[in-house]
């Protein structure tokens, strides 16, 4: 439901797109919060769709919106931990104004490991991981509830990595920051 792109050779796509005509439906289903129209569905259909590409960054917006990435080779079989942050409720506009305090901390590698962010007295914790990994196109993607995630992009527990059918050492690969 909420995904940033990743800031350094990564894109992140919505976590699901509106048909066409009728933004409360994804892939034909009915999203919409019928009890509450300002919020979101907890039962949703939630996706993150995580892109990485192969080259310098391509200093484009990451802010979760579709992006066209031309010129770059896709990376197949890099490793993305996904961890859900718990006590923050999407659908409520309380856990809509943790998320949004959250989104602007620059998470450490220290609070991965600890699996908690402490941010203004608060200590949220990290359930997880769940580990993606990309497949073709450079598309890895996490389907789970309704909630705030962080993406690690994790190289060490990457296996072997391609771009074109072509091997690429990891330490050519700039990883990207976690991200909310």
């Amino acid at each position: 439901v909420s995904a940033l792109a990743v800031a350094s050779l990564c894109m992140g796509a919505p976590a699901a797109f509106a048909d066409p005509g009728d933004p409360y439906k994804v892939g034909g289903v009915n999203q919409e919060n019928t009890s509450n129209k300002a919020l979101i569905n907890p039962d949703a259909a939630t996706r993150l769709s995580i892109h990485k590409y192969l080259g310098a960054p391509t200093g484009q917006a990451n802010n979760g919106t579709e992006q066209a990435i031309t010129g770059r080779d896709p990376l197949v079989g890099v490793n993305f931990d996904v961890y859900r942050v718990v006590g923050v409720d999407l659908t409520t506009n309380a856990g809509w104004t943790a998320a949004t305090a959250l989104s602007g901390h620059q998470i450490t590698a220290a609070e991965i490991a600890a699996k908690a962010i402490t941010l203004g007295g608060t200590t949220y914790t990290l359930s997880g991981p769940s580990t993606v990994t990309t497949a073709a196109g450079g598309l890895a993607t996490f389907d789970g509830a309704v909630g705030l995630y962080l993406v690690n992009e994790n190289l060490a527990t990457s296996g072997t990595i391609t771009a074109d059918g072509e091997t690429v050492e990891k330490a050519s690969i700039t990883p990207s920051a976690p991200f909310l």
